[in-house]
């Protein structure tokens, strides 16, 4: 055994750190999100405009980014994304019709009749055929101060999107964070209609108000949300697992990542496979697998020293149990100068490879990645 494991770290690392290349936003965007879907399909939303009050953009390729389709923007009214926060741009999931679902924090000046008062959780669908997307809803209601953008996730025939924010009795109290939640908006037509937020969390732990979440559902259909809690003086990390379609949730204390520094910090989820795999950003990076018969988050392991400062991270794996990190870095003062990736073994947990975007990225972008046909990954910038 000590003789394979070296053989087999130089034989992934081989095949897979010469298969990932890059591939720069269309159209000069930034903030991309993106999911490949079952038929090859690349779709892709990203940002343009100021950060308080910009547009974004759809697009589509089926040939692995080389090239894209037209550009169609998602936000009905322009200038209505806030992309400002930590957990920055729009969501994007898409059904297995292939219905586009996006959703993002909405900007107030653009659209003062869905966000009468500071920012709101805004959502619109390009239903499977359709030429653009439907006019944008308000989603939050009267829920209060949301502050990063949502995740949303489609399992089981359902659409799910969740967000934090202060309840309706709370208002004036966000500096102390009490009674902040998780809330969740459940469609049984996948986009078409509705319910009203209902909050999902353990309301024992609150939320910390700059941190962003993510959310997977897992090939045993159990339905996962991270967030990172605000209990006392900690800011440690919180799994909800449902196991009925969102009708109830348990909450576990994930992992020993507690920061009790007030820091703005995301996360990223992904179904792989083998299990789910979470990548989380703590006064580092560190990733896990979920163990999905226990619900339970696994022991997290940082991709390389800490040596740099390194912030929104994404995560993905491919076909042949191979999974890969990526993030932006520079300095303590959070200027991003490049885009380092790390691959991992998703069994061994050993590292494979290591390495870096060339070129200066903007400032305020965040990379996104995803797994193709030949099970190399391509990021995009």
């Amino acid at each position: 055994m000590k003789i394979v494991a070296p053989l087999l770290l130089l034989a992934l690392s081989s095949s897979l750190s010469a298969q990932v290349t890059e591939i720069a936003c269309p159209n000069g965007g930034i903030q991309p999100r993106l999911q490949r879907t079952a038929d090859g399909v690349l779709h892709l939303v990203y940002f343009t405009g100021q950060p308080t009050s910009g547009d974004l953009y759809y697009v589509r390729s089926e040939d692995d980014g080389a090239t894209f389709g037209p550009a169609l923007r998602v936000n009905a009214k322009e200038g209505a994304v806030d992309a400002s926060g930590p957990a920055r741009g729009g969501a994007i999931v898409v059904d297995a019709s292939g219905g586009v679902h996006v959703a993002w924090l909405g900007a107030k000046e653009a659209a003062p009749d869905l966000v009468p008062e500071g920012r709101a959780i805004l959502y619109s669908r390009l239903p499977a055929g359709a030429q653009e997307f439907e006019a944008m809803r308000h989603l939050s209601k009267s829920r209060l101060d949301p502050r990063t953008a949502p995740t949303l996730v489609v399992g089981l025939g359902k659409l799910y999107v969740f967000w934090h924010a202060e309840g309706e009795a709370l208002a004036g109290a966000s500096e102390q964070e009490p009674g902040r939640r998780v809330y969740m908006n459940e469609s049984m037509d996948l986009g078409a209609t509705f319910s009203d937020p209902r909050a999902v969390d353990d309301e024992r732990f609150g939320v910390s108000a700059d941190c962003g979440l993510s959310s997977t559902f897992s090939r045993k259909n159990k339905l996962y949300v991270m967030y990172r809690s605000r209990d006392g003086r900690d800011r440690n990390l919180r799994l909800l697992v449902s196991e009925d379609e969102g009708k109830t949730f348990l909450s576990s204390h994930s992992a020993d990542l507690r920061q009790r520094r007030t820091v703005e910090t995301t996360s990223a989820m992904a179904t792989t496979t083998r299990e789910p795999v979470v990548v989380i950003e703590n006064d580092g990076l560190f990733w896990s697998g979920i163990n999905d018969a226990a619900g339970r988050m696994g022991v997290p392991i940082a991709p390389r020293k800490k040596d740099v400062w390194r912030s929104r991270p994404t995560i993905c794996a491919n076909d042949v149990k191979a999974v890969i990190l990526a993030w932006v870095e520079g300095d303590e003062e959070g200027d991003v100068d490049r885009i380092g990736w790390q691959i991992f073994d998703q069994v061994g947990r050993f590292k494979i490879d290591l390495g870096y975007l060339e070129g200066s990225p903007s400032p305020n972008t965040s990379p996104a990645v995803f797994a193709r046909s030949d099970n190399g990954f391509t990021i995009v910038y």
